[in-house]
């Protein structure tokens, strides 16, 4: 089983988000990719936080992803992977 891992994560590796991103963007997925990379090939317990609130932080700047922002939330949150949130809806007066 460690060996499917081991070619999975080899697999991750290998990827690259979409040369057609911003800038910003491509950097923060391929860097969270990495680091799953890195997490998974040295049996860490979890990624920095940083990695994750780097690539959430890095989505919420472009509204057209933002199906995949919800997605990402979804998945973060749902296996308590970051603590729940409170969204600020700014009201205009």
């Amino acid at each position: 089983m460690k060996d499917d891992i081991s070619k999975e994560l080899i697999e991750i590796g290998r990827k690259r988000p979409n040369p057609n991103l911003p800038q910003d963007l491509y950097v923060a997925i391929d860097t969270f990719m990495q680091q799953t990379v890195i997490i998974g090939q040295l049996e860490l317990d979890f990624m920095p936080p940083e990695y994750m609130e780097n690539l959430v932080r890095t989505v919420a700047k472009y509204p057209e992803y933002s199906s995949f922002l919800e997605e990402l939330l979804a998945i973060l949150l749902g296996h308590e992977l970051i603590p729940p949130i409170e969204v600020k809806i700014n009201e205009k007066k």
